[in-house]
């Protein structure tokens, strides 16, 4: 989410502390999502009726699994770029 698309406060960035904190909350939910995904996994289908639920299970696999790939794609990405940003400090 775009917190500066969403809050007057965050709309320019370094307009001060009241800024940042508003920024800050919408921040939050964006660094909770790689330990959301986890909780996110779809169970495996159990019970009479497993061998029906397989299908729709593979498919929500398959989306989880595409989506975790992507968060960590652009977690080492981001952090190729803390180390570039360091070399230059």
């Amino acid at each position: 989410m775009d917190c500066r698309a969403s809050a007057p406060a965050c709309r320019g960035a370094g307009e001060g502390a009241a800024g940042d904190g508003a920024c800050r909350g919408h921040e939050a939910p964006t660094r909770r999502q790689g330990a959301g995904s986890q909780r996110e996994r779809p169970m495996l289908p159990q019970g009479m009726f497993a061998a029906f639920k397989q299908a729709s299970y593979e498919a929500a696999w398959k989306t989880w699994e595409k989506a975790t790939n992507v968060l960590q794609r652009r977690a080492a990405q981001l952090g190729r770029r803390v180390d570039q940003l360091r070399d230059y400090l």
